[in-house]
């Protein structure tokens, strides 16, 4: 299976949605690698520049100067979590739509969590998403600590200061995703979500 890698560094959950949005047009056999990143990334298009350039607000390391005022005022957990819930929900009912077969994993805990910040539209859109999701926990880890840019790095991949993985490391997560699946150790989320589909 031909290997193509579509990812970007520093990219928000919206960009990745638009990215396997745009890929499905092509209506080519994939089999989509999605690694959800952190829900508190936020991205528009930026009207100073003519092309419809896309740029993203990051927490702590901001390149743009809207960011302050965006996080000091707009940013909410609540809405990091609806939003990019409700993307990777549309994202998965497009995919099933096209029958093309996924796999999913995230880098960001936070997601999932029901400690703080939650409705009960939130929580439902939580349990329509979690059971999609591969996991990359080790046996030394507990469950969903380990991202999959750890994991690579723990077998010798270098990634940037910002955590962020470089091409021999998303080669080695593709490869590692391909050897799951012919040794029956995990199966695709198009497979478990029609069945979910089906029988909710």
């Amino acid at each position: 299976m031909p290997y193509e890698c579509h990812a970007w560094p520093g990219r928000g959950n919206f960009f990745i949605a638009n990215q396997v949005l745009n890929q499905l047009t092509q209506k080519e056999p994939t089999l989509y690698v999605i690694n959800w990143t952190w829900i508190d990334r936020f991205e528009f298009v930026d009207q100073d520049y003519t092309d419809g350039r896309w740029e993203t607000l990051r927490p702590g390391r901001n390149n743009h100067p809207h960011g302050d005022f965006y996080y000091r005022n707009l940013h909410s957990e609540l809405s990091d979590k609806l939003h990019s819930l409700q993307m990777i929900k549309l994202v998965t009912m497009e995919l099933l739509a096209a029958q093309q077969p996924f796999i999913m994993c995230y880098m960001d805990n936070l997601i999932f969590d029901q400690r703080w910040h939650t409705t009960p539209a939130m929580l439902k859109q939580q349990e329509f998403v979690k059971p999609l999701m591969l996991h990359w926990s080790m046996p030394d880890y507990e469950p969903d600590v380990m991202n999959w840019a750890v994991w690579a790095a723990q077998h010798g991949h270098p990634i940037t200061t910002s955590n962020h993985l470089l091409e021999s490391g998303h080669e080695l997560v593709f490869r590692q995703v391909l050897n799951r699946l012919q040794r029956g150790k995990i199966t695709t989320a198009s497979e478990f979500a029609v069945h979910k589909v089906k029988t909710a």
